[in-house]
């Protein structure tokens, strides 16, 4: 018997994280800083607040609109539509801000987004219009409004896994987007019910800001680690949500790799057996059903099931069958 070693799979890992500060973006406004009070994982309301430069006068801004949403589930599989990239998605945001532009006074806005991803993409589309609500400044008048369109990246990483499933060890290396970097990390893996898989440690990116630790620790670091087990979905695919230090991901592993042809991915099996196939070419000795192989200097036991032929191997103790397509033997 022999095993696959070394194999490939890919990994994606999604996250609701977001650099709103996109959100006060436009044209001749510079971020000069920005803090986020809440970052609407429980709440469902994003409040942030900061200063910028706006065509060069110095301005202080607080804000809160509605986050994006990360629960509808449309097609009922049990992972919000957010996460997964391979559908459309679309959402209204609202809410409201209020400016203090240095030198000319105060103004407020509403705030609302058409926000969409196309299929195959995690960038997200704003098509934000903006609404003055209340001014004091001179040339902004209740009623105006500005069109912005802007594109935001969440926090996410691909990658790939490169495990052993005969010792069942694998070692991982992602890079990050929607941010810098990259992590890596090894381990052991084990295999479940239902092929399903538990790895001891696997690479999450976080905001790596710390001016967000008294919002959650987590965000205040670049890299996360965290133990996850995957279900098995079928097609190769693993996956499920997990939470690691208080931050819900998505992840998707996918294995192409099925050396024994029996529709389940290597990384999913507790034990991996490779097809075998015998040469039979040559003469043979024959006291049926046992056949003495000069080809495969073997004693070989011929049966039939079914409509099927099978032989029995007694150098590897193996049941191969009949391949009429390539008509050789191959190992069950």
């Amino acid at each position: 018997m022999c095993f696959a070693q070394a194999n490939t799979a890919s990994i994606e890992i999604y996250s609701p994280l977001i650099d709103y500060s996109a959100l006060f973006a436009d044209d001749g406004v510079d971020i000069i800083d920005y803090q986020v009070t809440d970052l609407g994982l429980t709440s469902g309301k994003v409040r942030v607040n900061g200063a910028m430069n706006v065509q060069g006068v110095y301005t202080t801004f607080n804000g809160e609109f509605n986050s994006f949403t990360t629960s509808q589930d449309n097609n009922g599989n049990g992972i919000p539509d957010y996460y997964e990239k391979n559908l459309y998605y679309g959402i209204k945001m609202s809410g409201q801000a209020s400016y203090t532009m240095q030198g000319y006074g105060v103004f407020s806005a509403n705030l609302s987004a058409d926000v969409y991803r196309n299929i195959g993409q995690y960038r997200f589309i704003l098509d934000e219009t903006v609404t003055i609500q209340s001014s004091t400044i001179a040339g902004l008048y209740p009623g105006q409004t500005e069109f912005v369109s802007l594109s935001i990246t969440p926090i996410h990483a691909t990658g790939t896994i490169n495990y052993d499933p005969s010792n069942k060890t694998y070692s991982s290396q992602v890079y990050y987007y929607g941010t810098t970097g990259s992590s890596s990390t090894n381990g052991s893996y084990s295999v479940g019910s239902g092929s399903s898989i538990r790895f001891s440690s696997l690479p999450f990116p976080s905001m790596g800001n710390s001016a967000f630790s008294s919002l959650l620790p987590a965000l205040a670091k670049k890299n996360l680690t965290g133990g996850a087990t995957l279900s098995y979905k079928g097609s190769g695919n693993f996956h499920e949500m997990v939470t690691i230090e208080g931050i819900p991901y998505f992840v998707t592993i996918t294995d192409l790799n099925d050396a024994d042809s029996d529709s389940i991915p290597d990384l999913g099996e507790s034990e991996v057996k490779v097809k075998t196939i015998v040469n039979l070419d040559g003469w043979g000795y024959q006291s049926w059903p046992w056949v003495f192989s000069n080809g495969d200097q073997d004693w070989l036991y011929y049966s039939i099931i079914g409509s099927n032929w099978v032989l029995w191997r007694n150098k590897t103790k193996e049941w191969y069958s009949h391949n009429p397509n390539t008509g050789k033997w191959e190992s069950n």
